[in-house]
C-alpha cells in the first residue's frame, strides 16, 4: 500500500513537470499541451498500473519541444487601466490585438482567478471554433489539475489561439478527429462544474448538433478493431490494455488525442447506446479498420 502511494505521488511529479514544461511553450499548432492532458487522463485509468508505453513515448515527444516562453509580469506591462472587464478583452480578441491583448490579460490576472478567465476564454472559443474550443477545453483541465498558481502561464497560450488567424481555404486534416474529441468530451463538460456554464453550453451545444449531423455511416475514426474489441470488453480499463498491445512507435499524439476522446465518453456518457458512438463502433468492425 505504502510502495503504491509513493509510485502514484511520483507519477503526480512527473505528470506536474510535464504541465508546467508544456507552459514554457511558446503556442504554435499541434501545441504539447492537449496532448499531456490526455496522457494524463489516460494514466489516470489505472494509477496503480500505468501504461509504461505511454510514459516512454512521453518522454520521446517532449524531446522535440523547445522551452522559450516566459510570462509577463506585471512590471513588464503599461499602467493598469482604471476599469478591467471580460469584455473588453473579448473586443481585443475579436479585432486581433495581439499585444493590447496579452498586456491586458495580465492585468486581469491581476483581479480576477485564473480558472474563471480559463472560463471566459472557453466560452470564446465555443463561439469562435471547433479547436479553438478544444484547446481551451484542454487548458482549463490542466489548470485545475496543476493549480491557478502554477497553471495560470497556460491562458497566455489560450489567447494566442483564440488570436490565430482562420487558415482560410486551407483543409484541416485533423479536422475529422477534432470532430470526434469534441462528441466524446461533451459528456465530461456538461458535468463540470462551472460558473459560466449558461454561456458555454448553448454554443457547444449548437457544434454537436452539427457534428452528430456529419457523423454518418460514411464517417469512421482510424479506431484499430482490437481497441474496440478491447473496450467491449473491459470498458474503460480496455483503452489500457490496447496500449500494453503496442509498440512505442506505433503511439502518436493523434492516437493519444483519439484514446483520451473514447476515455471521456466511456466515463461520463450516461446513454451505453448512444447512437453515434454505437455507429460508429459498428461501421469501423464491419469495415475491418485497422491502423
Amino acid at each position: 500500500m505504502e510502495a503504491n502511494q509513493k509510485n502514484t505521488e511520483g507519477l503526480k511529479e512527473h505528470m506536474d513537470s510535464l504541465f508546467i514544461f508544456a507552459a514554457t511553450i511558446s503556442y504554435r499548432a499541434n501545441h504539447l499541451l492537449p496532448v499531456i492532458q490526455a496522457s494524463k487522463s489516460l494514466i489516470g485509468i489505472n494509477l496503480d498500473h500505468p501504461p509504461r508505453i505511454l510514459l516512454k513515448w512521453l518522454e520521446q515527444y517532449v524531446k522535440d519541444f523547445i522551452p522559450n516562453f516566459k510570462p509577463p509580469s506585471p512590471s513588464d506591462q503599461h499602467a493598469s487601466p482604471g476599469t478591467i472587464t471580460y469584455a473588453h478583452l473579448e473586443q481585443l480578441i475579436m479585432n486581433k490585438e495581439v499585444s493590447k491583448s496579452n498586456i491586458y490579460l495580465t492585468h486581469l490576472l491581476q483581479v480576477a482567478d485564473p480558472r474563471h478567465i480559463a472560463e471566459f476564454m472557453l466560452e470564446l472559443g465555443a463561439k469562435q471554433s471547433l479547436g479553438s474550443f478544444l484547446f481551451c477545453w484542454s487548458a482549463f483541465r490542466s489548470i485545475q489539475f496543476l493549480g491557478e498558481s502554477i497553471g495560470y502561464p497556460i491562458l497566455y497560450h489560450c489567447l494566442s489561439k483564440l488570436l490565430e488567424m482562420e487558415e482560410g481555404g486551407k483543409k484541416n486534416a485533423n479536422l475529422p478527429l477534432k470532430k470526434f474529441e469534441l462528441y466524446c468530451h461533451q459528456f465530461q463538460i456538461h458535468e463540470t462544474q462551472m460558473i459560466r456554464k449558461n454561456k458555454i453550453i448553448p454554443p457547444l451545444d449548437k457544434m454537436i448538433l452539427k457534428i452528430e449531423r456529419e457523423l454518418s455511416n460514411t464517417y469512421s475514426p482510424a479506431i484499430p478493431i482490437i481497441l474496440i474489441n478491447m473496450i467491449r470488453k473491459e470498458g474503460e480499463q480496455g483503452i489500457i490494455s490496447y496500449l500494453s498491445t503496442i509498440k512505442k512507435d506505433r503511439i502518436s499524439s493523434n492516437l493519444i488525442l483519439l484514446l483520451d476522446a473514447l476515455r471521456s465518453a466511456l466515463k461520463f456518457s450516461n446513454n451505453p447506446k448512444d447512437l453515434v458512438l454505437c455507429r460508429i463502433f459498428d461501421n469501423c468492425r464491419k469495415n475491418e479498420y485497422v491502423k
